[in-house]
């Protein structure tokens, strides 16, 4: 790789004599050295392994260099140090932590490792955290899907995952720029205190699982978690619908989700819903958690709109009671052939 900031701090060609955990050892500590603003150029083919890192206070891009196809394939930790990063989450390790700062991924494969009963992220977001992805391919393990023959699912993997704790909101962004992630993990999970902001421009989701899970907010937070989506150009094909939001005795305060969808593509399969809210509220008071607005985007698959399972009854509410009109074909007008888990296929 080369790593570059506005002087050059090194450069160095990696024969193909040279043992990939060396590789992978350089690369995590040309991470770690990286100063604000840094930019890092992998200039080899193929995937190397990466134990967890933590990006804290700066910002960095990891960038394909010229002519190479580059891949990084988060893996669980296996050192002392790697684990003692692992032990300072809760839900799982994840591949890459930022707290105040960001990274920015350009023209690399992004992979996760098998999460072996485990929950893991490919990143997981703190307070500031911020994750770019432009022409990016990533893919989350693939366990199969959730049936009557095979029963439940284990917990969901995950993209991106944001955890506001304590009372002080935390703010995370994301953006994904014509890039694509398949497999069977959600794309992000959030809960507790926060606001998020996601804009995918291009590209496609195609996923076994949500696209996007929310849980509540502990009982002393006098908000929860609040998540903004502007979404263009894209296709969302959905296994188990789109978005879940939850909420219990544990975790009570509601989340909540504003949506703008421009000329998107969104695939959900029969017997599944778009947007399904559970919890301990009435019925009325989840209507208002989540805004929906759309401008020429495609609707195929499931006639569920939306589904509430308040405290006293269930609601179902099919694409005719949305408050603005979409355009909903039960018919599925091309097959999603990446629900298998290949992020590289055709639809």
């Amino acid at each position: 790789f080369k790593q570059k900031t506005a002087y050059e701090i090194s450069t160095r060609d990696w024969s193909s004599d040279v043992c990939s955990s060396d590789l992978s050892a350089a690369l995590g500590e040309a991470i770690r050295r990286a100063a604000d603003g840094d930019t890092i150029e992998l200039a080899y083919d193929g995937f190397l392994d990466q134990p967890p890192i933590v990006v804290e206070g700066r910002r960095i891009t990891l960038r394909a260099a010229d002519g190479h196809a580059p891949g990084i394939r988060f893996v669980p930790p296996v050192g002392d140090a790697d684990k003692a990063i692992a032990a300072e989450e809760a839900g799982g390790w994840s591949g890459c932590t930022i707290r105040d700062g960001g990274v920015s991924v350009v023209g690399v494969r992004l992979r996760l490792a098998d999460p072996a009963g485990m929950a893991p992220a490919a990143f997981r977001l703190g307070a500031g955290g911020a994750v770019e992805c432009e022409e990016v391919v990533a893919e989350l393990p693939a366990t199969g899907f959730a049936d009557e023959e095979a029963g439940p699912l284990p917990p969901p993997c995950a993209f991106i995952r944001f955890a506001g704790e304590g009372k002080t909101p935390r703010r995370a962004s994301v953006r994904m720029t014509r890039s694509s992630l398949a497999g069977d993990g959600v794309f992000f999970a959030g809960g507790g205190v926060g606001q998020a902001e996601i804009i995918w421009t291009g590209g496609r989701c195609i996923t076994n699982r949500h696209f996007l899970l929310a849980s509540g907010a502990p009982r002393e937070a006098t908000e929860g978690l609040s998540i903004a989506l502007s979404l263009g150009d894209a296709l969302f094909a959905c296994r188990e619908g789109f978005a879940r939001l939850f909420d219990s005795s544990v975790e009570p305060v509601v989340p909540r989700l504003q949506v703008f969808a421009e000329s998107c593509r969104f695939v959900v399969p029969e017997g599944r819903v778009l947007l399904e809210q559970s919890g301990l509220e009435e019925p009325a008071r989840y209507r208002t958690a989540i805004e929906w607005l759309d401008a020429n985007s495609r609707y195929e698959g499931s006639n569920l709109f939306r589904r509430i399972d308040g405290s006293a009854e269930r609601l179902e509410l099919d694409y005719a009671a949305s408050p603005q009109p979409l355009a909903h074909s039960s018919r599925i007008s091309t097959p999603v052939e990446g629900w298998g888990g290949d992020a590289d296929a055709d639809f």
